[in-house]
């Protein structure tokens, strides 16, 4: 009797014959495929990639909080639009924002970029802001903290947007932008911490808990 998954194992052992097999495996139709490129650079993956996305909305309700944020994927191949990190732990790679829930990882959509403001579409959004940034306003920038005491807060609003700027150590300044927010609240202990903060750092999370999972696979 013979062990088919043990020859599949010697014969797939063979470096050439596994770089052979990957050479031919298609996802979509070839004759095509450079008049979609132009288009779409995902377009060698394109039906696959939807399918995946289909089937991770379809088996799963999300709760109220999402989060989003970046997953850089671990590729040396040839493309066109991968890109060198140097904070990740990887480095090299394809660059993915994902929005995920907030308490699981559990991953909703993936996309190369985010699009249209996600009002349009009846959602807000918590994140941070780079202090290089030029619509910071000035007295939200980091250097106008210098002589401010820890745990100072600076707000900014703008028709549906709250900004934030958040001493939260001696020489460390946080800078938030919200749409869920609209007021000054922080907390009555010693931090005085904004709202904008809080929430940020309890629902951060949940790509960074849906990337350790990935990492746990080859």
């Amino acid at each position: 009797m013979i062990d088919l998954k043990l020859v599949f194992h010697e014969v797939w052992g063979s470096g050439f014959v596994r770089s052979l097999l990957l050479a031919c495996l298609r996802f979509d139709d070839k004759d095509t495929r450079s008049t979609r490129k132009d288009k779409d650079p995902l377009a060698p993956i394109r039906e696959v990639w939807d399918l995946f996305e289909r089937s991770l909305k379809r088996h799963y309700s999300p709760g109220s909080f999402l989060t989003v944020d970046e997953q850089l994927v671990p590729f040396r191949g040839r493309c066109k639009f991968w890109m060198y990190i140097p904070s990740k732990p990887d480095k090299y790679g394809l660059k993915i924002y994902w929005v995920c829930e907030s308490d699981t990882g559990y991953p909703l959509k993936g996309l190369p970029y985010l699009g249209k403001h996600l009002l349009r579409q009846g959602l807000t959004c918590v994140g941070t802001v780079r202090k290089d940034k030029k619509f910071i306003p000035e007295p939200l920038r980091h250097h106008s903290f210098s002589k401010d005491k820890q745990y100072t807060s600076r707000f900014a609003f703008q028709d549906k947007a709250t900004m934030v700027s958040y001493k939260s150590k001696k020489n460390k300044v946080v800078t938030l932008l919200s749409t869920m927010h609209s007021d000054k609240a922080v907390s009555e202990d010693e931090k005085k911490k904004p709202d904008i903060v809080a929430f940020y750092n309890s629902t951060k999370g949940g790509v960074d808990g849906m990337e350790q999972k990935v990492h746990k696979y080859s």
